[in-house]
């Protein structure tokens, strides 16, 4: 069975240091299993797309920033898994639907959280939530790595105001 999970591995990855824990899991993973990752990347889309040209403002073009972004996400891939086997995605959207939509051509997605809690969590929420309670596979999700007592960073920070 666990083969057949780790087949195809969804990594949604937001650049993080917790995305790349997240990537090395899936990959050693994926190599247990012979299967493959594919590694998403949503850009939250904001209005408008402005860039500064020569000729001043200007809108930017949603393909032109993915294929940008797809650049950078090959780069740091391969850097991270220090290989260029996985394949890599950029779409527009909100992060959340981008990704359940993606996991329906996975076996399973392997993604972290960031840990928020309290007023941060319900303001802002967590995708890592969303794609548990809306994806059609398996999601293993990964805590944020825990410092000084077993409490996770986002609440340190919050502790030292």
């Amino acid at each position: 069975m666990n083969g057949e999970l780790f087949k195809h591995i969804l990594v949604p990855h937001d650049f993080t240091k917790e995305a790349d824990r997240a990537l090395r899991m899936a990959a050693t993973l994926a190599t247990g299993a012979r299967g493959d990752l594919t590694v998403l990347h949503v850009i939250t889309p904001f209005y408008p797309l402005r860039e500064v040209t020569r000729t001043g403002p200007g809108l930017l073009d949603p393909k032109e920033l993915e294929a940008r972004v797809l650049i950078r996400l090959e780069g740091h891939v391969a850097s991270v898994l220090r290989s260029d086997a996985a394949r890599c995605l950029v779409v527009t959207g909100n992060p959340g639907q981008r990704i359940v939509h993606a996991a329906a051509d996975a076996t399973c997605v392997v993604m972290p959280t960031s840990g928020r809690t309290g007023a941060a969590h319900t303001l802002i929420g967590s995708t890592a939530e969303r794609v548990v309670r809306f994806s059609p596979t398996p999601v293993l999700v990964l805590p944020p790595l825990r410092l000084r007592g077993g409490i996770p960073p986002a609440i340190q920070s919050s502790r030292r105001r």
